[in-house]
């Protein structure tokens, strides 16, 4: 709404209808102006929201699993403790580790019957 200085009217009761007119519109505009950005501002905190979760760091820590872990060096802890005697006479009652045999295939008996099937495969495609 522009207004030309001639164009007004000389009334001051028209002028200040007007001037609430136009604070009322101005004020109607602020609102909407406000509740976009709210809604804006809504969309863009759930959007990056959503982009965290996705690609943001993802913590592998699983609660109580530190403590599992623990084990190994709470019994490493106990072995330091030891005297060296003691230690030796741990060492001398571990066993060896043995590595299984692997397994080998036996041949077929040779009494089974055996059929030789020639399979020509320029003729099968």
């Amino acid at each position: 709404m522009k207004f030309d200085a001639n164009s007004l009217p000389n009334d001051p009761e028209q002028l200040k209808s007007m001037l609430l007119e136009l604070q009322y519109v101005v004020q109607k505009q602020n609102k909407e102006l406000a509740q976009q950005k709210s809604l804006y501002q809504e969309l863009l905190d759930a959007y990056n929201a959503k982009i965290a979760k996705e690609y943001g760091k993802k913590s592998e820590k699983m609660p109580g699993a530190g403590e599992v872990f623990n084990e190994v060096e709470a019994q490493l802890d106990d072995i330091e403790t030891l005297s060296d005697t003691e230690k030796a006479l741990l060492i001398a009652n571990d066993e060896p580790h043995t590595e299984k045999a692997k397994p080998k295939r036996t041949p077929l008996p040779e009494a089974l019957p055996r059929k030789e099937v020639v399979v020509d495969l320029s003729t099968t495609v």
